[in-house]
């Protein structure tokens, strides 16, 4: 119980973070938009209802069955039990089985609510990720339209000056409308990504969006360390493998439940043969109500059950096979990232330089326009492979962290 506490308080501190997002203008941090995704998120709200449900029905499952009043109209003599409050009393632990079933139930939902949680902090962090490289592609290209634009006055001087031919310059001149033409498609990217990742937020789809310029910043939280071995307690308390722990312990419950649907009760009834005359038969009496045979049914539902439950522990070894398995492939895959994108930033300021170069040559008629397209292309490429790895990379953290049972506290998530 300790353990479920601690995580609902490490949910509550995340739901209620301050949102500075609200402001249009205001930067829009990873704890920002998880906190917002879980308080407007329909499926959170969803399993969190289901909760509720859950834990109403184990406060009352472990109870006596209802008492019955029994009132009869008679023509003739009336039976002593005509008029009767019964009370039936179970005497083989039913209430008591049923009430842990109840329990484990309203646990399996709890964690299911985590996992939902969980699966909503994975959505909103690939989306992200994807409208901060969405947005970042989109300064690329108007850098590469204002790299052309610069080009093309370079090559208008050395017209007038008859260093080039006129058709070099109208193929630079293509190379700005194509240039002009990818920026109206990466605009169109930005906003489709702007929009996935607003009403996952429960915002206006085409509302302002202001994000980091480095999603790595400090105030996103340290990450999980890809070389280190995966905690395998932590790893087994993952929530999903919690809820299969809870639904198959209420399986079991269910099926000894059932293997005791023939057992004796006992029934206390006070009875009255009439309700309003002397000389009425009344009294009161205990009784052994004991079931003679099943013809099959009883049995039949008791073996279903108890092969419900067999499969339930079958399902919770399947899931903390896939759980290691996702997790190793998780880390595997943040250590990929993270070479990669060591790679590419040790590469890009030289691209840039060289493309700085290349532009200032053209200028002095020492290379030719094809060279700089080439070299002003390359270091463009660059750009976009570093803003692929640099979202890559953040995305990974995540998905390890998620996938090796990382809490969801605003100080844990990367």
């Amino acid at each position: 119980m300790s353990r479920l506490l601690m995580l609902g308080l490490a949910m509550a501190i995340l739901w209620t973070c301050p949102t500075p997002a609200a402001a249009e203008d205001s930067v829009l941090t990873l704890r920002d938009a998880l906190s917002r995704a879980l308080a407007s998120n329909p499926d959170v709200h969803a399993a969190r209802l289901r909760l509720e449900g859950a834990r109403a029905w184990a406060e009352g499952a472990g109870a006596l069955p209802n008492p019955e009043l029994r009132l009869s109209g008679t023509s003739g003599e009336a039976g002593e039990d005509s008029n009767a409050l019964i009370q039936r009393l179970e005497i083989a632990g039913q209430p008591g089985l049923r009430g842990r079933q109840a329990r484990a139930e309203a646990q399996a939902r709890q964690h299911e609510l985590e996992q939902v949680c969980r699966e909503v902090v994975r959505r909103t962090g690939a989306a992200y990720y994807g409208s901060w490289e969405a947005s970042r592609r989109r300064d690329v290209a108007e850098e590469r339209l204002r790299l052309a634009e610069e080009l093309e006055k370079s090559s208008l001087r050395r017209l007038e000056l008859g260093d080039i031919s006129r058709n070099e310059h109208l193929r630079i001149e293509l190379e700005t409308a194509r240039a002009q033409a990818d920026l109206a498609e990466a605009g169109g990217e930005e906003g489709a990504a702007r929009v996935r990742l607003n009403l996952l937020l429960g915002r206006e789809a085409g509302a302002a969006l202001t994000l980091p310029e480095d999603p790595g910043s400090p105030t996103d939280g340290p990450g999980p360390e890809p070389g280190t071995e995966i905690l395998e307690e932590r790893l087994l308390a993952r929530p999903d493998l919690e809820a299969l722990r809870a639904r198959a312990r209420a399986a079991s419950l269910e099926a000894e439940l059932a293997g005791r649907a023939g057992a004796p009760d006992l029934e206390f009834s006070a009875y009255r043969s009439r309700l309003f005359s002397r000389g009425t038969e009344q009294g009161i009496q205990l009784s052994l109500v004991v079931p003679l045979w099943d013809w099959g049914t009883l049995g039949a539902a008791e073996s279903r059950l108890r092969r419900e439950a067999e499969a339930s522990r079958a399902d919770l070894e399947a899931g903390v096979f896939r759980a290691r398995s996702e997790s190793e492939s998780d880390r595997q895959l943040l250590l990929a990232a993270r070479a990669r994108l060591e790679v590419l930033a040790g590469q890009l300021e030289r691209f840039r330089k060289l493309s700085e170069m290349a532009r200032r040559g053209y200028e002095a008629g020492l290379l030719s326009f094809v060279e700089v397209l080439d070299t002003q292309q390359a270091f463009r490429q660059a750009l976009l492979d570093h803003l692929s790895a640099q979202a890559t990379w953040h995305l990974a953290r995540l998905d390890l962290h998620l996938s090796s049972g990382g809490g969801l506290s605003a100080e844990e998530i990367p």
